[in-house]
């Protein structure tokens, strides 16, 4: 993991896309999208600065989107946060061990 301290880096959970975007809008320049729209290419991309750039905190991710085929953001972080729950407690529950 990057650091331990009070600012350590950490995925958001969402379910609806204008929760995602108004997240991403507000933290503009230090977090990263992934949300249904987003093409394969950029969910690498996203993936790759949330893990490598310490200047990206957040991992803002829409549930259906995210919650799966995105592996490794355990190495950089410990905690998750969710904006918004998903009814279905599996979406939630493959948010966590992403």
């Amino acid at each position: 993991m990057r650091d331990e301290g009070p600012g350590l880096p950490a995925p958001i959970g969402n379910f609806r896309t204008f929760v995602v975007n108004a997240v991403v809008s507000a933290f503009h320049g230090v977090s990263v999208c992934i949300q249904g729209s987003t093409s394969a290419g950029a969910r690498e991309e996203a993936k790759k600065r949330f893990q490598k750039d310490p200047a990206c905190r957040l991992f803002v991710g829409q549930l259906t989107a995210a919650g799966t085929g995105v592996d490794g953001l355990q190495n950089v972080c410990s905690h998750v946060v969710f904006a918004e729950a998903s009814w279905t407690p599996g979406e939630n529950e493959q948010c966590v061990d992403r």
